[in-house]
Parts: structure tokens; sequence; C-alpha cells
């Protein structure tokens, strides 16, 4: 009966266990590959929009950010009245 017990953690289990860390090991590269990939063009986005070169980082003239407040203005006069 010692043996029958004994065959079971000494042989079948590190099978199994190795099996499984292999599939568990696999996916996780999966997973990992993709999610860095997914973060990183994230970042070039973020970077394009509101990076040193975008649009929002130029420097404004006085007219046209005073044309801005006024159309900012006049939009919150239309939808408050």
């Amino acid at each position: 009966m010692n043996l029958d017990a004994e065959w079971i953690y000494r042989r079948v289990a590190p099978r199994l266990l190795a099996r499984t860390g292999g599939f568990v090991g696999a996916a996780d590269a999966a997973f990992r590959t993709r999610f860095i990939t997914l973060l990183r063009r994230v970042l070039e986005g973020i970077e394009t929009h509101y990076g040193p070169s975008s649009v929002a980082a130029r420097s404004w003239s006085t007219a046209g950010m005073v044309l801005c407040a006024v159309a900012a203005l006049g939009l919150v006069l239309v939808l408050v009245y």
C-alpha cells in the first residue's frame, strides 16, 4: 500500500505540474507580450497628442487666446440662457 500512494506523488504529480507549468508559462508570456505592446501604443499616442512637439505644447498668440476665451464664454452664455 505504501508503494501505491508513493507512486502518485513521485511519478504523476511532477509530470502533471510540469505540463501545467508549461501551459501557465506560455500563457503568461503571451499576456505580457500583448500587454507591453498595448502599453507602448498608448504611450506613443500620449506622446503624439501631449508631447513637446504637439499642438498643445506650442505657444499661442495673444489674439488666439482671446478668441478661445470669447468663444468659451459665448458658449456658456448660449447654454445657460
